[in-house]
């Protein structure tokens, strides 16, 4: 099992601690969210710069592919792409473990679908002008390591995988992987 599927013990009873406390604990881990990506500053740069040469240079989809509530992220982040730069709707595309419905209801049981991240990209026709950013917690999501793999496998730039797993800071591996272009 994941870090970012065990339950706490930092956080135990959490749910009747003084409110100020449980503010304070919040805060706290969101610093070390943000402190955990220290490390990978550069490949983030580095990976940042690649995709906006390659969409600026062909005419590719950005493509969010994830499952549950890093899906989510992922699609929020998506949405923002049109208003705030004026990229275009029609290169967008957002792959959710489970399909449009898991928008509104999310199931555990299909971020374990990895033959289905594969497919979807398949159906998709993800084509090697398409950036892909697979987003994960845990950095092991069947449907999204299977289907930034397959998009890898068809030469699409991607990040492979990025792992937000405080523990691991050093996977946030962009453009490093072997194969891709970038």
């Amino acid at each position: 099992m994941s870090e970012t599927e065990k339950i706490s013990l930092r956080y135990q009873g959490i749910d009747i601690w003084p409110d100020p406390e449980i503010a304070q604990t919040l805060w706290e881990g969101q610093i070390g969210a943000i402190a955990s990506v220290r490390g990978a500053l550069n490949a983030i740069a580095r990976a940042a710069q690649a995709i906006s040469s390659q969409l600026l240079q062909f005419s590719g989809r950005l493509v969010y592919v994830g499952a549950g509530s890093a899906g989510l992220l992922a699609m929020q982040e998506g949405m923002e792409m049109n208003p705030t730069f004026g990229w275009p709707l029609n290169r967008t595309l957002f792959l959710m473990a489970g399909g449009d419905g898991a928008r509104l209801s999310p199931s555990g049981h299909h971020e374990d679908d990895g033959i289905s991240g594969h497919e979807k990209i398949i159906s998709e026709k993800i084509l090697g002008d398409d950036v892909v950013i697979g987003v994960s917690a845990s950095g092991n999501t069947n449907y999204t390591v299977a289907a930034t793999e397959s998009a890898a496998r068809h030469n699409n730039l991607t990040n492979k995988d990025m792992l937000c797993e405080r523990s691991e800071p050093q996977h946030i591996r962009l453009l490093d992987e072997p194969g891709l272009k970038g």
